[in-house]
């Protein structure tokens, strides 16, 4: 199904925030039933939502929205739901031109990774999954999936059915074929993976993830892609860490999670050859709870964090120094986080699953802080 939408008047007075300042809550969509999991991605062209819907009429589906993107104005929008399935469809993630999801069977136990191309893979294409969806391989029931771009591929990580991580390569020429390599990142059991980077001629990409140190206790360990192998692994956080995050700047990365005891955290990491090696010390960055993190094209990261009566979104140099927090209110289902994005073609957006509103929205952050004296600076 693909219906085309009206972008409301709100969303461009939103391009004109100070520095400091996160807009209205805009409605991804006018209608549906509820709607979680949101994820939020940019190309050069274009600005991705994601997220799964639950109307309790069949089972549930995973939902895009691209709004064409030039210069930060939007040129339209468009409503897509991927392949249909009679398995619930949910968790999706975004990663350049390609969506993923988990296929979950309704009567519970099993469930399979499932990946779909997006069109516009030239300028003549449509926007959209255009491409025939394929279910990947078996999962295990909850796993989250990650996508990175890899040079002219994408790499897919999720848990395996046995509870260690795997991952699998595609090319993004997939009306051609494609190539396709999958193994285990990790002998360990391990979740919630999280990866990024692109290949290029010295860094190649990072995926960082939970790993079981005892049981119910968890790390977090992360390990290099080089070629079509995984390098040997690296400790980065001790149990008690949660779902990390990782950022790339085009130089290095930074790994981000939150601790049990509290506090979000930040580990600066190379990857050369496929070997990761660590930058400095552990950073704590907050007192809050991790979300989301991104870069902006000036190489500042972004970090979305919860500091319980309120949320505020931390914009670091690139030494993790911080330059400003930006305060702002919302109100979000049990278990559900905050995706953020910024791109050098609009202002850094906000997207999540509003309890408020019943749906899915998105909220621009002003990207200029040298035009505003309204600017939210800590000394820390």
């Amino acid at each position: 199904m693909r219906r085309a939408l009206l972008l409301p008047l709100s969303f461009f007075a939103t391009l004109s925030l100070l520095a400091g300042e996160v807009g209205p809550e805009i409605p991804v969509t006018e209608t549906g039933g509820e709607q979680r999991n949101v994820v939020v991605s940019s190309t050069s062209d274009r600005t991705l939502i994601a997220f799964d819907e639950r109307t309790g009429d069949g089972p549930d589906r995973v939902v895009l929205h691209q709004y064409g993107v030039f210069v930060g104005m939007p040129a339209g929008r468009e409503t897509f739901t991927v392949e249909p399935s009679t398995e619930n469809q949910r968790r999706p993630a975004l990663g350049h031109t390609m969506i993923g999801w988990v296929d979950e069977d309704p009567a519970g136990g099993k469930a399979w990774l499932t990946w779909q191309m997006l069109g516009r893979l030239t300028s003549t294409d449509d926007y959209g999954p255009v491409f025939k969806a394929e279910r990947v391989e078996e999962a295990a029931p909850g796993t989250t999936v990650s996508i990175l771009h890899r040079h002219v591929f994408h790499v897919l990580v999720w848990t395996a059915p046995d509870g260690r991580l795997k991952s699998v390569e595609r090319s993004l020429v997939a009306r051609i074929g494609y190539d396709r390599s999958s193994w285990y990142v990790t002998n360990e059991r391990a979740f919630h993976p999280a990866a990024a980077g692109v290949t290029v001629s010295s860094v190649d990409p990072i995926v960082a993830y939970n790993y079981e140190i005892a049981p119910g206790q968890y790390g977090i360990r992360a390990a290099g892609l080089w070629g079509r192998s995984v390098q040997p692994p690296v400790d980065i956080a001790p149990a008690g860490a949660s779902e990390p995050r990782v950022v790339w700047n085009g130089t290095d990365f930074v790994i981000l999670w939150s601790m049990e005891s509290g506090g979000t955290y930040a580990q600066r990491v190379t990857s050369m050859g496929g070997v990761t090696v660590k930058i400095g010390g552990v950073q704590k960055l907050d007192e809050g709870v991790l979300h989301d993190g991104a870069v902006t094209s000036d190489g500042e990261y972004l970090v979305v964090v919860d500091q319980g009566m309120r949320f505020a979104v931390l914009r670091l140099d690139r030494n993790l120094a911080l330059a400003e927090t930006t305060v702002f209110h919302a109100r979000l289902p049990e278990g559900e986080r905050i995706s953020i994005d910024a791109s050098p073609w609009h202002p850094p957006l906000l997207a999540y699953a509003s309890q408020t509103l019943s749906r899915a929205v998105f909220r621009t952050l002003s990207a200029d802080d040298k035009v505003s004296g309204k600017k939210r600076r800590s000394s820390r």
